[in-house]
């Protein structure tokens, strides 16, 4: 019997004109997966440029912003702009900053600054955090998910 799974669509099967925000949900997979998510990172570019939406992360959500370029700067979209995303320290805290590194990736901190951003850390790792900058909304951590919907949102409603 097909489960719901089987009928998942790829980036490529959506319609990117039928949508005006991009959410990148989060977890530690994500410093693996999305930085090689080509389709998903081409989706975002789309609703972003084409539809002049909204782009959103939160926790480890952010991985994906390198990857989603601006077509008029030729640089990642979220050059310039401030953002935050799962700290450093809590990465410490919770012990798994050395495989982080054993993978080979960044933390959003620093991938954030690579790409060019602002990274702006909340008061403390566990603290609900979201930053709004332009058609840019990050959060923090898991404790940040509803505060950082509720600013996407309010930047979707404020779209022209």
């Amino acid at each position: 019997m097909p489960s719901k799974i089987d009928k998942l669509l790829k980036p490529s099967d959506v319609n990117w004109k039928d949508y005006g925000i991009f959410f990148a949900s989060a977890g530690h997979a994500s410093l693996i997966d999305y930085p090689e998510a080509k389709g998903l990172q081409q989706l975002a570019e789309q609703i972003y440029d084409g539809n002049k939406g909204i782009l959103s992360a939160v926790c480890h959500g952010g991985a994906i912003f390198p990857g989603i370029i601006d077509p008029q700067t030729k640089k990642p979209i979220i050059s310039g702009k401030r953002v935050t995303g799962f700290t450093t320290k809590g990465e410490e805290e919770e012990g798994v900053l050395d495989t982080i590194k054993s993978w080979n990736r960044p933390t959003i901190e620093a991938s954030a600054k690579d790409a060019g951003a602002t990274y702006v850390s909340p008061p403390g790792p566990w603290d609900s955090f979201a930053i709004t900058d332009g058609r840019v909304v990050t959060g923090a951590n898991p404790a940040s998910a509803h505060k950082t919907a509720e600013e996407v949102v309010k930047a979707f409603d404020g779209l022209a």
